[in-house]
């Protein structure tokens, strides 16, 4: 079927309208569209997180090697067991008692990336014989092994570096090159924080996207929430619209929900009783250095789409070029006011 005065069939008519939207207006009518959904979604994560927010998790003690994390999907929290950002187990917790779960994938990746034995698929008690024997596993890795591990995901590896040297309380936390900077967590255990609009394509969608690192950062004179957009080495696809989009998400969260200030709590800023009149996202494009050419490109060609001042509220974006090996960081800041 056609539209009788220029031909154009619906479907495309939809598509031209939607092409001359703003990165934000498609994200609003998103929003618009879907509240009842969204905010249905949200008071179910939160629901999951206030008895998780009180104290560190002792009971998952691992050794260094391993890295408890969580996310909250479909109402529920879960934990993942990593080594060097590559899920080894997971972790269940069911009326108080802590269980070690290995699943196919775990047992055939631990296999093919660690070269560990596990007792076997199956569920054990987290303080039993074979659950330990598990963790202890992975202490006898030796350290050349995990230097050149490629997982399945390469953005898990350095993500996990990077969450690791951010919880450092030391000034010398990447190399000495940047700090003023703590990845928001639940319990002490990063969290990978689900948000109701999926950005993976650099299109805003109806489904759950994730924030791959959420940080509290101290700069302007005050501590921001910094929003990280990780790409493993020597790659790059979309990171700036993909982190626009989170980030607008984000304050659709804060300022437009009525649960708004309790996430603005879990988010670490517990003192608050109300939302601060003005907020400011940053948004941090982590990429290697190689990788510069491309931020400018898509920086140049989607500037006029992302507009940076939203109400009272601004999203600034700030570039990490890292080094691979050594965690470096060259920081470039407030890229889009400088360039």
């Amino acid at each position: 079927m056609q539209d009788k005065e220029s031909g154009i069939k619906p479907l495309e008519l939809i598509y031209r309208r939607e092409k001359k939207m703003s990165l934000l207006e498609r994200i609003e009518r998103i929003w618009n569209e879907n509240r009842s959904n969204i905010e249905y979604s949200l008071r179910g994560w939160l629901k999951q997180l206030p008895q998780h927010n009180r104290k560190p998790y002792k009971i998952f003690r691992c050794p260094p090697s391993l890295k408890v994390y969580t996310s909250v999907s479909k109402g529920n929290l879960n934990f993942s067991l990593r080594c060097m950002g590559q899920e080894v187990g997971e972790v269940k917790v069911e009326k108080g008692e802590v269980f070690l779960v290995l699943k196919k994938k775990h047992i055939k990746q631990n296999a093919e990336y660690f070269k560990v034995s596990d007792p076997g698929q199956g569920s054990y008690p987290w303080r039993s014989k074979d659950a330990g024997r598990f963790r202890k596993s992975f202490q006898k890795i030796p350290p050349n092994l995990l230097d050149g591990l490629q997982t399945g995901i390469p953005e898990h590896r350095i993500e996990s570096r990077i969450i690791h040297e951010m919880l450092k309380k030391s000034r010398k936390k990447f190399q000495g090159t940047f700090r003023q900077i703590q990845p928001v967590t639940i319990g002490g255990v990063p969290l990978q924080w689900p948000l109701p609009i999926s950005a993976s394509s650099g299109e805003p969608k109806k489904g759950i996207g994730h924030i791959d690192i959420l940080a509290r950062r101290r700069f302007g004179g005050k501590v921001n929430l910094s929003l990280w957009e990780l790409k493993a080495p020597d790659n790059y696809k979309n990171p700036l619209r993909e982190g626009y989009i989170y980030a607008v998400t984000l304050l659709k969260i804060l300022r437009d929900t009525p649960e708004g200030i309790y996430w603005y709590n879990v988010f670490g800023f517990k003192k608050n009783t109300t939302l601060p009149p003005q907020l400011t996202i940053e948004v941090v494009v982590a990429i290697t250095c190689n990788q510069w050419g491309k931020m400018i490109k898509e920086l140049t060609k989607y500037r006029e789409e992302m507009p940076i001042d939203i109400g009272h509220d601004r999203i600034i974006f700030s570039i990490a070029l890292y080094d691979e090996d050594s965690l470096e960081i060259d920081f470039r800041k407030n890229i889009l006011c400088n360039s």
